[in-house]
């Protein structure tokens, strides 16, 4: 061919450009993974600063003299501790479609758990996972503000409550929405504004 030189000049910089491009690609590739793990992380330290708000606010009702050593174990936390940490769980991609929520607490994520009797009523058989006892007088649950119990209330009853006051998206920073425990500290978190 008489122009063979300058056809593979071309080819040459065809080459360089598609090589150029398949990197580009795998950097857009790492750098939308890397924000949808930052999203997940965001989810997960927020949902821990809530859980951290509802101990706070327990502390402070049941014995405020706690609170300090409360504030001493969290600060403890940071001495030191991210060399010690375990490595974190791989994270799934989630679709565009679902919201980033995670369903159980990261590790070292300070964890409120409300308790309930273990006779527990046949309707909560969704929530297995949810089987301590509960100290507090077990008075009867009603729909109202004033005399509604979180611990004691029928978990359907509970769910109503809280929905009637707040949609999902905030429960679900409290927690998985199947654990009869996300929706006490949903409650409880409500009742302390009201």
């Amino acid at each position: 061919m008489l122009l063979q030189n300058r056809f593979n000049q071309i080819d040459s910089q065809i080459a360089s450009v598609d090589s150029q491009i398949a990197k580009l690609q795998a950097q857009l590739s790492e750098l939308q993974q890397h924000r949808q793990h930052l999203q997940s992380v965001e989810q997960a330290c927020e949902s821990a600063l809530t859980q951290i708000d509802t101990a706070l606010m327990m502390l402070n009702h049941v014995d405020p003299d706690c609170v300090a050593t409360f504030k001493d174990a969290v600060l403890a936390k940071f001495d030191g501790a991210i060399a010690t940490l375990p490595e974190a769980p791989e994270i799934v991609n989630p679709t565009e479609s679902e919201p980033i929520n995670p369903t159980e607490p990261e590790p070292n994520t300070i964890t409120v758990e409300a308790t309930e009797t273990d006779n527990q009523s046949d309707n909560q058989s969704d929530t297995p996972s949810d089987t301590e006892t509960d100290t507090e007088p077990r008075p009867l649950a009603s729909v109202g503000s004033s005399g509604f119990n979180p611990s004691t209330a029928d978990l359907d009853i509970l769910k109503r409550w809280v929905r009637s006051h707040q949609g999902d998206d905030v429960t679900r920073k409290q927690g998985t929405l199947t654990r009869r425990s996300t929706w006490e500290h949903a409650a409880k978190s409500i009742l302390s504004n009201l």
